[in-house]
């Protein structure tokens, strides 16, 4: 029992640094607005990069480590990929709207998307009313 536990940890820790190689490359569209000048800039933006990323995949992945141990076999698979490709989607969902608005994805942005700002300008009303 522990030994097909320990083993669908193992493949979700690969699973997970698939993932994270993915989130990386999705992610490089952030550091063309990033202008780093110096060696230490540099330094700190790839050590932040790495970092931050790392940790929001493996925060992803948490979940899924404890549904390993509850299902096995194709659920597990289909519950992880699902998983995996809805995080990446709002991923690159988020550079689109930072690459657009400057923003990262939020409830302000999220409204201005859906209902394209009129909760936000019905309930602040207009200059001179």
């Amino acid at each position: 029992m522990l030994y097909r536990l320990l083993h669908r940890w193992r493949w979700l820790g690969a699973w997970t640094l698939a993932n994270l190689l993915l989130a990386w490359m999705i992610s490089l569209r952030y550091v063309g607005y990033i202008q780093p000048e110096e060696a230490e800039q540099w330094g700190y933006l790839l050590m932040v990069f790495l970092g931050h990323l790392s940790l929001l995949v493996w925060l992803g992945a948490l979940p899924m480590f404890l549904l390993a141990t509850l299902l096995r076999g194709i659920g597990l698979w289909l519950i992880t990929t699902l998983w995996a490709s809805g995080l990446q989607l709002l991923l690159l969902l988020d550079t689109f709207v930072y690459a657009q608005y400057r923003f990262h994805l939020s409830s302000f942005i999220l409204d201005l998307l859906l209902n394209a700002g009129e909760t936000y300008s019905a309930s602040h009303g207009s200059p001179g009313h």
